[in-house]
């Protein structure tokens, strides 16, 4: 994985979206100076190279959001 790889899939990110667990949005991403473009690189190629994905990583922030005029469960 190349900077300009990460670099460019962090221009491509839709913007208004919510954040995950680490609450960092798409617009903080864009906004972000060169070297955190480098740390994730770092981060992105150790994960393919070790082949361990941490855990840190795995997590999520699920909400449920029902469909208007749909009757609850």
């Amino acid at each position: 994985v190349t900077t300009r790889e990460i670099s460019k899939i962090i221009k491509w990110l839709p913007n208004n979206k919510s954040p995950g667990a680490d609450r960092i949005t798409a617009e903080l991403m864009k906004l972000a100076p060169p070297k955190l473009t480098n740390l994730i690189t770092t981060l992105a190629n150790g994960i393919l190279q070790t082949h361990h994905f941490p855990s840190a990583l795995k997590t999520a922030i699920i909400i449920l959001i029902p469909k208007p005029g749909k009757p609850q469960q």
